[in-house]
């Protein structure tokens, strides 16, 4: 008896389209949001909005290559990475805001 292997030999089920269309939606609004405030930031503050934000952009950018790797080796932990950079974020804002207010990073 042959078993016919080429059918189905995935344990894990394809991309969900709910998933990619959420991937992508928040990865434009995190680039966005923050974009346009700059925009009208801009004439206050100057080069020093781009400054600040420069850092967040890029690793918005980086955590998306992170999930669509995850997503093309079929990592079970793909999903944790979203959770990652997010907590990543916050540090990063918060440090952000320390500095705001007490003008340096202890």
């Amino acid at each position: 008896m042959l078993l016919d292997t080429s059918a189905n030999n995935s344990d894990t089920p394809p991309p969900q389209l709910g998933q990619r269309v959420s991937s992508v939606a928040t990865l434009v609004l995190s680039l966005v949001i923050p974009m346009v405030t700059m925009g009208l930031v801009w004439p206050w503050t100057g080069p020093a909005a781009s400054a600040t934000l420069a850092p967040y952009l890029v690793g918005i950018v980086v955590q998306f290559a992170f999930e669509q790797y995850a997503r093309y080796r079929k990592s079970p932990s793909g999903s944790a990475i979203p959770l990652i950079f997010q907590v990543r974020t916050i540090h990063f804002l918060v440090d952000l805001l320390f500095i705001f207010y007490h003008g340096r990073l202890c």
